[in-house]
């Protein structure tokens, strides 16, 4: 993982919490190690029904926080303006 992470970061990725009980692909520990290298994250849930949203969104969340993310490392947690300009920084 922490190549994955390190070449992620060398190409400005954002990195995705998947919320999805099935997946959580990035563990709280890989959370930490993609901040350390200045990634973003994005919280997704893998939706494949609004009953998902609700109950997948509390997964990602949670796992990110458990990796020390911040608001500030989330690229969905922005207005729009906010959301292009992370994506444009990439």
């Amino acid at each position: 993982m922490e190549e994955v992470l390190d070449k992620a970061a060398k190409k400005g990725i954002v990195v995705e919490v998947n919320g999805c009980p099935e997946r959580m692909d990035l563990k709280p520990e890989h959370v930490r190690l993609a901040l350390q290298r200045g990634l973003k994250l994005s919280l997704s849930t893998d939706a494949h029904s609004v009953g998902d949203l609700a109950a997948h969104l509390p997964w990602a969340l949670a796992s990110a926080r458990r990796g020390w993310a911040r608001k500030t490392d989330v690229v969905n947690t922005r207005d729009v303006k906010g959301f292009q300009a992370a994506l444009a920084r990439r």
